[in-house]
């Protein structure tokens, strides 16, 4: 793993949101593990911008398309437009998710590109333990 204290950590952030945003399937190219680690290590990131004072102070409610077998991904947002694209592009279904503010990663904004639905933004969060319901 990198040291983060020797880096710039915002520099760090858009390499890897750009490495998640560049992967069509990013749990296909590391582990999910990885991942968790990598976006916890760094801290919560917006934008590509670090900071915790960027992370929201309330849970958020999020939401996910995808089968039933991959609903436990990392990838989730709060445009259920969005999330209905995804779930009738694999053939699943629309999974629902409260996540507390230590379960958010990383949020990717409108800007990072999501030419499915334009103007929807990504969060990255750790569903480990949480409650995720069908829609």
């Amino acid at each position: 793993m990198l040291n983060l204290n020797r880096i710039d950590k915002d520099a760090v952030a858009q390499q890897l949101l750009n490495m998640w945003m560049n992967a069509e399937y990013p749990l296909d190219t590391r582990p999910r593990e990885w991942w968790v680690t990598a976006f916890t290590r760094l801290g919560y990131s917006s934008d590509g911008r670090v900071g915790e004072k960027l992370r929201p102070a309330d849970g958020l409610v999020l939401c996910r398309g995808a089968v039933e077998s991959a609903r436990d991904g990392l990838s989730w947002t709060p445009n259920i437009e969005l999330a209905r694209w995804f779930a009738e592009r694999c053939g699943g279904e629309l999974w629902v998710c409260w996540f507390p503010p230590s379960a958010l990663l990383a949020r990717m904004g409108p800007q990072w590109g999501d030419v499915h639905i334009p103007g929807c933004s990504e969060f990255i969060c750790d569903p480990a333990g949480l409650l995720i319901e069908e829609y």
